[in-house]
C-alpha cells in the first residue's frame, strides 16, 4: 500500500471490501459508497491491489465452504485482525509468502466478477 494511505484508512478499505464476501446478496453499491466515503485517498488501482493482495486471500474461503461461516457481515475487529496477521505472515515467513502469493493469484481468478462488479460501483459513486 502507498505510504500516503494511513492506516486506518487501509482498514476502513478492508473493512467495507470484507462484505464482497459474506454469503448473501452483495450491495456493491453500498459497498462502493463506503469506499469512497472512507477512503477517499486510495486511488482505483491501491483499492484493486488491496481487493485482490489483502481482502480476497484472507476472506474469500467464507463463500467456499457448504456452510460458510459469516453470512450476515464480518466483525470489524475480526477482519482487521485477520488480514493483519495474513500480512505479517506474509512478511516473516518466505515459505508462506510462496504460498500466499499462489493463493492470491488463484483469487484473482476466483473473485474476478466480484470486483468488475464493486469497480463499476465506484466509478459510478465517484462521479455522481
Amino acid at each position: 500500500m502507498a505510504d500516503s494511505v494511513s492506516t486506518f484508512e487501509r482498514q476502513n478499505c478492508w473493512i467495507a471490501m470484507s462484505d464482497v464476501f459474506v454469503d448473501n446478496e452483495i450491495d456493491y453499491r453500498d459497498v462502493a459508497a463506503s469506499l469512497a466515503r472512507d477512503c477517499p485517498n486510495m486511488s482505483l488501482s491501491l483499492l484493486r491491489e488491496a481487493f485482490f493482495g489483502e481482502v480476497a486471500p484472507a476472506l474469500a474461503t467464507n463463500g467456499m465452504t457448504p456452510a460458510p461461516e459469516v453470512w450476515t457481515g464480518f466483525d470489524s475487529d475480526k477482519v482487521v485482525e485477520k488480514i493483519s496477521e495474513m500480512l505479517a505472515r506474509r512478511h516473516a515467513s518466505w515459505g508462506y509468502r510462496a504460498g500466499n502469493w499462489l493463493w492470491c493469484l488463484l483469487c484473482r481468478w476466483l473473485c474476478a466478477e466480484m470486483w468488475q462488479k464493486l469497480e463499476r460501483e465506484l466509478c459510478l459513486v465517484r462521479h455522481s
